[in-house]
């Protein structure tokens, strides 16, 4: 096996490390893209051409009233083919040789585009912007600046980005029609139906982390002046992150006073727990890309009152006493008991240790079957030469090991990155396949809802490989979560073919390895209970044909 994955994980290193994938595709939006700003936040703003202006969310566009950064010009405008100078309530011209078709501000100086040539001014006189062995695009029609860097929007709408500190002239992509680059040089543009994103250019400038605070059971900030009184569970230290080149993939960390750090992944608020009475700090901070010195660490400081315990000593004393007289009647039996409730604790203590060791050669075994099926799609993809749709899968792939990898070292997830994972996989699944299939996800739990990870999965992989695969029509796989009681209930439903013919058609009755695996770590999970964790329901039409598979999982809660 091993002979087999290792070429493609050396094609898969040369791709990922190709020039061609500097910049990734974030999206493709419905209407057309029209516009790209930032707001007075700096984050990315999309108005697209029925009006509507979207905000950058964490997995997509999100509704925004948001608005625009105003764009510092220091007075000057182009209109009517004129350059325009606006002090106070006077305007003025000023005069050139030629014919403006577009400006930024390059420090305190006006850049200016002509047809031909980029002009700089200084002291209202016009000036060739030259630099020795360089030649800048022809006819453009956009500039804007961030940093040392310029970007530019030729007339034949390529976009190009230009480094006056090393100056070097870099081309970008073809047909585009909006640029923006944010505060971490974080470059941002469309092509009028879909959204990229390019990050070789981004500095080390850190992510923001902000509104840190302590928030109570239905998210109302607490006065951190007050010592919190009630019980120290009903609150939780609550944040935000922004980092532009990695906007999806913010990850944090927290440590109270002098302990070790605590990471939480991408989650964006942890309990108050574990504290006794007294003062305490409370330290976040955010990282964002690999391999850079990006963190920022925010503090806040708070005070956990003391109980009153006057009532509890009372009864503590007579308890005391009360236990005293039932040692001198009966200490032997008293003894004895102690001594078999030791024995069982130690007897339970070490099933747990035992238990949690095969959890993780469970989850273990997973991550090979896994990685492996989605590398031999992808293989499958670069031996028909379809390299694009390959690079795609590879770009989703990588999301996807990411998760994977990261996940082996715990033993549980919360809900809202299970989702995440499976949405991946999906997307991956319909790169990769030969066949269309449509997918929806709907989850009614809270996202913080914790659970074993790679549960779902093997079910979802069945529903593609065996369910909807081969179909005369377009497949369609639907995920639902909800409870039930104390068990986060997963639904798969396809409209495949249905596992009698899947059975037939595979001329095998074998029993998948990862749904082994999956059946073996539900009954050690909840091994106390009798209940069935995975039901398969057959689904027939109204002529009583085949009309797909239901697969309900019983998943515990942790």
């Amino acid at each position: 096996m091993h002979s087999k994955i290792y070429p493609v994980l050396f094609l898969v290193m040369f791709l990922v490390s190709s020039p061609s994938l500097h910049a990734q595709i974030i999206l493709t939006h419905e209407a057309s893209i029209t516009e790209l700003h930032l707001d007075t936040n700096e984050t990315l703003l999309v108005t697209d051409a029925e009006g509507i202006v979207y905000r950058q969310g964490r997995y997509k566009l999100e509704k925004s009233s948001g608005s625009h950064m105003p764009t510092n010009l220091s007075g000057y405008r182009i209109k009517d083919n004129q350059l325009i100078h606006q002090k106070g309530d006077m305007y003025t011209k000023i005069p050139l040789d030629f014919r403006p078709q577009a400006m930024t501000m390059l420090g305190s100086r006006p850049l200016i585009a002509s047809r031909n040539s980029l002009w700089i001014l200084e002291n209202e006189l016009a000036k060739h912007y030259y630099v020795p062995g360089q030649d800048f695009p022809t006819a453009i029609q956009d500039l804007t600046v961030q940093g040392p860097l310029i970007t530019m929007i030729a007339g034949d709408a390529a976009l190009h980005v230009y480094d006056t500190l090393h100056q070097v002239l870099t081309y970008i992509d073809e047909k585009v029609n909006d640029v923006i680059m944010d505060k971490w040089q974080c470059l941002w543009y469309t092509d009028g139906q879909r959204l990229y994103q390019d990050n070789r250019f981004v500095s080390d400038k850190p992510p923001i982390l902000e509104a840190l605070s302590i928030v109570d059971k239905v998210s109302r900030p607490v006065d951190v002046t007050m010592a919190i009184k009630e019980d120290v569970e009903d609150y939780r230290i609550s944040y935000a992150g922004q980092y532009g080149p990695s906007y999806h993939d913010l990850r944090y960390a927290y440590r109270y006073d002098d302990e070790d750090w605590v990471h939480l992944g991408n989650t964006t608020s942890f309990p108050l727990s574990n504290l006794g009475p007294g003062k305490h700090t409370v330290y976040v901070k955010a990282m964002g890309l690999e391999g850079t010195d990006s963190s920022v660490i925010k503090s806040l400081s708070f005070e956990i009152a003391g109980r009153d315990y006057a009532h509890l000593i009372k009864w503590g004393i007579g308890l005391l006493l009360g236990l005293l007289g039932l040692s001198l009647l009966g200490g032997v039996r008293i003894r004895a008991q102690m001594k078999s409730l030791a024995a069982e604790k130690e007897k339970i203590q070490w099933q747990l240790e035992l238990t949690n060791e095969k959890q993780k050669l469970g989850q273990a075994q997973m991550h090979p079957h896994f990685l492996f099926n989605a590398l031999n799609g992808i293989s499958g993809l670069i031996a028909t030469k379809e390299l694009f749709t390959a690079r795609s899968a590879l770009q989703v792939f990588s999301k996807i090991m990411r998760t994977v990898l990261e996940g082996s070292r715990e033993q549980q997830i919360t809900l809202a990155d299970e989702i995440t994972f499976l949405t991946s996989y999906l997307k991956l699944e319909q790169i990769i396949q030969p066949f269309e299939f449509d997918f929806d996800i709907t989850n009614s739990l809270p996202e913080q809802t914790l659970v074993p990870p790679m549960i779902i999965q093997p079910f979802i992989e069945n529903a593609v490989i065996h369910g909807v695969s081969g179909l005369q029509r377009k497949g369609k796989i639907e995920v639902t979560i909800k409870g039930n009681g104390q068990y986060a209930e997963a639904t798969i439903i396809d409209n495949g073919k249905g596992r009698q013919q899947a059975s037939i058609q595979s001329k095998s009755t074998h029993k998948s390895a990862a749904i082994n695996i999956v059946e073996e770590r539900l009954n050690l999970l909840d091994k106390w209970s009798s209940q069935a964790h995975i039901n398969y329901t057959d689904l027939v039409d109204a002529d009583q044909q085949s009309a797909g598979t239901k697969v309900t999982l019983l998943i515990p809660k942790l």
